[in-house]
């Protein structure tokens, strides 16, 4: 007979809280001289779980601001990159965050 696979929060609580180390690895990444914070929410005292947040960037150099983050060891995160300006951006917003069930790297 096959084994069963947990599933739902059973699974979701063998993940943990996102590590200190992970946070502060990533707050460098985000703090460069190149990009704007504009939104950090860390979910869950005092341990957090779940990551959102925001910044904002010039267009020139979004493709190293996403290469840094993902090279940001320790966490997985979902990226939403969405240009500003019309017919030629002006700024890019790069949006971020953790899934459940998807930390760790």
């Amino acid at each position: 007979m096959s084994a069963v696979k947990e599933r739902g929060s059973t699974e979701l609580l063998k993940h943990g809280a996102i590590r200190a180390e992970d946070l502060k690895r990533l707050l460098k990444v985000l703090h460069s001289d190149e990009v704007e914070l504009i939104h950090w929410f860390p979910k869950g005292i005092p341990n957090p779980e779940v990551l959102y947040g925001a910044v904002r960037t010039r267009p020139e150099i979004v493709g190293e601001v996403v290469g840094n983050i993902i090279k940001a060891e320790g966490l997985r995160l979902r990226l939403d990159v969405f240009p500003y300006g019309i017919p030629f951006p002006d700024d890019v917003i790069i949006r971020f965050e953790t899934h459940q069930g998807s930390l760790g790297g």
